[in-house]
């Protein structure tokens, strides 16, 4: 596992009828209409000695010093019962609110929309503003919250227009806000398309707007004024340019022959604070996935000094809930759904009985879907009927190209979720530079990945096991470890047969990087020279034949040279350097079996990697190096010499290449490395009763393991032939090292 298990939160609930006194109409208009017109500091929301005793006698808002007590909360809570950490979360809220935090940051799944409609009941003087239409309709469909004096539900983008009209209130609570930010820049937004416009009109222009740099905006507004273009958005895009230049971006795009200029927001503060935040006296920001406070507060131009950040583990058990991932394709193109085919059908018999949702992410992919994969259990998204179709059906598999953002799915409606494809936003000139700045784009994939991880685990005791088959999250999942840290714990926790980035230290030479464990790190192409990488070119070339190929080898620098006819260069290694890495990896296989393997098993079956093509595979070093490790056992070295008491199988022939693929360590830049799909295809597995021997651990050896592909697959070959999965591990000589633009 990665880290250390967090505390999850706990699923206790606290009974309560839900019960509000009956207010005289008159009174409570003189109310609402003093909370809509003092918002002073020195009035909690009702100044008048009236109407703060008929506060006090309903238990709502009391005077100035008093606070809003927990009976209020729970009385104004929008259901009989709710979980502790909401009466918590609530508590925290009020609070907050109470010390003069203009700003506060709520992190958490547990039931947002409940909260926010305490909030609401309790102030009565509140706008709500969710991501989209549909999810506003949740709030009038399930809490009653009618656009009123007292309460307006809308949604980020129709707020700007809608709140022209309204008076100032206590509350502004933004539902969904890590789509907050990105919501509002693109309603800001606005390009022109150059080929809706004459030539002649635009030649004048077009070599400066073309050649734009970022930030040049007055060219741009120079651009806007000579083409005369009018209306409200344009003239509010004008406006704010003229009084924040230093806030917006603006850029030459051209896609699909297509040529656009688009102007954009790159600073929201001003603008927030100009059309929204200035509506309320408190903003209520909420999400399950903030995952950096920071960052967050920067993209809203919040002071955090003034920012108040509460936050509740999300319910997700790494007990109930397994994410797999692996290197089946990179899903950029829809024409490689068609190498995961199998791998989705494999997953649909095997969860057959429940039901699961894959999530396409884009139409086309829908469609791949749909055409090469015939099963009566699909269902397939398109509104809002299709969503609840699905949820009232038995074992059916929704499959969606809309993230269901929102939505939440526990329980038996969903058991199991296959993620195709990574989602992205666009990675236009705006996204480069703030990356640049702060990781902003890797933070927004961290989100998307973590929110529809979150949705069909819903409490700490469900559980769902999602598939990941885009190898682009893989490597999302890697770098975050390494470098940014925004995806939690509970997810990398969750994750299988991966660990920390860097790597974990089993012994003093024995390490463990994403589930293998290895012994040397490997510098592919030019990146260091050292006598180690020459040697483990040695020994994967030690048995080869004694044929001349076009050239000698050159093994400087850990580089294998290639011949004219396309071969690679063999050269035949010194025995003693056979000879060193058979002894490194016996050591190594004796601090596993000592050290990591439990105590129950007694038989080590040694399990060699095939190389990547069939004539290779016929003579494989490795293959050798087990021959060689079961010699020792015979003659009782492997306990003599090397301390490892267990019975030593060799298996090195228990999978062979059967067909050719590229070798994954040697691949230039421009080649695309084997998949996952790719070696599972071409690998086979002989038949054995070993396969379901409860004493038995599997130890997949490879020379040299890149990104572990192919050690997957070879686990999940082995797997589907019988062997456990808890009894497989993976072990390499060389890890090849990580970098940041691998």
């Amino acid at each position: 596992m990665f880290r250390q298990n967090q505390d999850m939160i706990r699923s206790n609930y606290i009974c309560k009828s839900y019960d509000k006194s009956d207010k005289c109409e008159i009174e409570k208009q003189e109310i609402n209409k003093e909370a809509r017109t003092d918002f002073s500091s020195e009035s909690q929301i009702i100044k008048t000695e009236k109407s703060r005793s008929i506060v006090e006698n309903e238990s709502q808002v009391n005077s100035e010093t008093d606070k809003i007590s927990q009976e209020t909360i729970k009385e104004n809570f929008p259901f009989p019962t709710f979980l502790e950490d909401q009466l918590e979360i609530l508590t925290e809220i009020v609070d907050a609110i109470e010390e003069g935090y203009k700003y506060i940051i709520l992190e958490s799944g547990i039931g947002k929309s409940a909260i926010a409609a305490t909030l609401a009941n309790i102030y009565e003087s509140s706008f709500i503003l969710s991501d989209n239409k549909k999810l506003q309709e949740k709030y009038h469909e399930e809490y009653d919250l009618i656009n009123n004096d007292k309460f307006h539900v809308s949604n980020h983008s129709d707020a700007f227009n809608e709140f022209e009209k309204l008076d100032k209130r206590k509350l502004l609570i933004v539902d969904d806000a890590h789509k907050f930010d990105e919501n509002i820049a693109d309603f800001f937004s606005y390009k022109i398309r150059l080929s809706a416009f004459d030539y002649e009109l635009i030649d004048s222009f077009y070599c400066d707007v073309r050649d734009i740099e970022n930030k040049e905006v007055d060219v741009g507004l120079d651009f806007i004024n000579h083409l005369s273009l009018a209306g409200e958005k344009v003239n509010r895009v004008k406006y704010n340019i003229e009084e924040n230049p230093d806030d917006w971006f603006c850029f030459h795009n051209e896609y699909m022959g297509y040529e656009k200029i688009i102007f954009k927001p790159l600073k929201l503060g001003n603008i927030l604070k100009k059309y929204l935040l200035n509506k309320a006296e408190i903003c209520i920001f909420m999400s399950s996935t903030i995952l950096n406070k920071e960052i967050f507060a920067d993209e809203l131009g919040l002071d955090i000094s003034e920012v108040k950040f509460i936050h509740k583990d999300f319910p997700f058990s790494s007990d109930t809930n397994q994410i797999y991932l692996r290197n089946c394709a990179d899903m950029k193109n829809f024409k490689k759904v068609k190498l995961v085919i199998p791998f989705i059908e494999d997953i649909l018999e095997k969860h057959k009985n429940e039901k699961g949702i894959i999530h396409t992410d884009k139409p086309e992919y829908t469609s791949c879907i749909e055409n090469q994969i015939n099963n009566p259990s699909f269902m397939f998204h398109i509104d809002d009927d299709d969503l609840k179709e699905f949820k009232n059906s038995s074992n059916s598999v929704l499959v969606s190209e809309d993230r269901v953002e929102g939505m939440d799915f526990p329980k038996d409606s969903c058991r199991f979720q296959i993620i195709l494809r990574q989602h992205l936003i666009p990675y236009d000139e705006i996204a480069k530079y703030k990356d640049n700045e702060s990781n902003w784009y890797s933070y927004k994939k961290a989100i998307y990945l973590v929110q529809l991880l979150q949705r069909a685990a819903r409490s700490e005791d469900d559980g769902c096991i999602t598939y990941i088959l885009d190898e682009r999250i893989l490597t999302t999942i890697r770098k975050d470890i390494m470098y940014y840290h925004f995806i939690p714990d509970y997810i990398l926790d969750s994750i299988e047969d991966m660990d920390v980035g860097g790597c974990e230290l089993i012994s003093d030479n024995v390490k463990k990087q994403l589930g293998v464990y290895y012994l040397f790190d490997y510098y592919s192409k030019n990146q260091k020279e050292d006598e180690l990488s020459n040697k483990v070119l040695h020994y994967k070339s030690y048995g080869a034949d004694k044929t001349d190929y076009t050239g000698q080898i050159d093994c400087s620098g850990g580089v294998i040279n290639f011949g004219s006819d396309g071969q690679m260069l063999r050269k035949l290694c010194l025995d003693d350097d056979f000879d060193y890495f058979n002894n490194e990896l016996m050591k190594a296989i004796s601090v596993l079996s000592n050290q990591v393997i439990p105590n129950n098993i007694s038989k080590l079956a040694l399990v060699g990697v095939p190389s990547s093509t069939v004539e290779r595979d016929a003579g494989a070093t490795m293959r050798k190096s087990i021959k060689c490790i079961e010699n020792w056992y015979d003659e009782g070295k492997t306990e003599t010499d090397f301390g490892c008491k267990k019975e030593i199988i060799n298996c090195g022939n228990l999978l062979t290449r059967i067909s050719d693929v590229i070798t994954s360590h040697l691949v230039d830049d421009s080649e695309p490395r084997p998949s996952y799909i790719e070696h599972k295809e071409s690998i086979e597995c002989l038949k054995s009763e070993i396969l379901e021997k409860d004493d038995v651990a599997f130890i997949i050896l490879d020379d040299i393991s890149t990104r572990g592909t192919i050690m997957d697959a070879c686990e999940d070959i082995l797997i589907d032939n019988g062997a456990n999965k808890e009894n497989i591990y993976k072990f390499a000589l060389f890890k090849t090292k990580w970098c940041n633009n691998d």
